[in-house]
């Protein structure tokens, strides 16, 4: 069983919540990142499998590369694909409709609270405690068991800094100047999920 307290799982929560721009704009940029390095591949020779193993030649080493940062790209992509599903299956295991609707609204569309509160004319104070309570109460054993194996291999709850670096590493990234060409475009609402439109649905 986890030892957080409920304070401690709120707060992490909401670091998550917080991040989830990013996590949906790196998984964007890697997805691109991955189009132009498949186009690339398409257009380079194999290595000859049938051949006895050997040290690769000067031509085979630019696909090894490639074929290498691919394996990257994909586990970058699984990575933050899996921390916003996370977040989605927290906002969804919300007993109640109406502070999934609140909680949505607030941790990812980042609507001010106050603004809610008046708009349902309830006090601001009591909709914070019952955001609050409805989110500890989503923040299962089994969820703060899963963030600890998505996290784990970069850094625990316990110590950060790997996947802190880990995170800067993607943030210095820069997409491809051809990725757009290659890719072309997409719409503008990919990675929302089903779980904003159910939950949009109930305010």
């Amino acid at each position: 069983m986890s030892s957080e307290t409920g304070t401690e799982r709120h707060t992490l929560f909401k670091r998550e919540a917080r991040n989830y721009d990013f996590y949906t704009s790196s998984v964007k940029r890697l997805e691109d990142n991955l189009t132009v390095l498949i186009y690339r591949l398409e257009n380079v020779h194999s290595v000859p499998f049938d051949q006895e193993p050997m040290t690769p030649t000067r031509k085979e080493r630019p696909l090894i590369r490639m074929l290498e940062k691919k394996d990257e790209i994909e586990a970058q992509m699984a990575y933050y694909t899996a921390r916003l599903e996370w977040i989605h299956k927290v906002i969804e295991n919300i007993p109640s409709p109406a502070y999934r609707a609140v909680s949505w609204r607030t941790f990812i569309q980042r609507k001010s609270l106050h603004e809610i509160a008046e708009k349902y004319e309830i006090s601001q104070d009591h909709l914070y405690r019952l955001r609050k309570h409805f989110i500890e109460m989503a923040l299962t054993d089994e969820l703060i068991e899963e963030y600890n194996s998505i996290v784990n291999p970069l850094g625990s709850l316990a110590g950060e800094d790997e996947e802190e670096q880990f995170e800067a590493k993607i943030r210095e990234e820069e997409v491809p100047e051809d990725a757009k060409e290659v890719k072309g475009e997409k719409g503008a609402q990919e990675n929302s999920g089903a779980a904003s439109e159910s939950i949009r649905a109930i305010m």
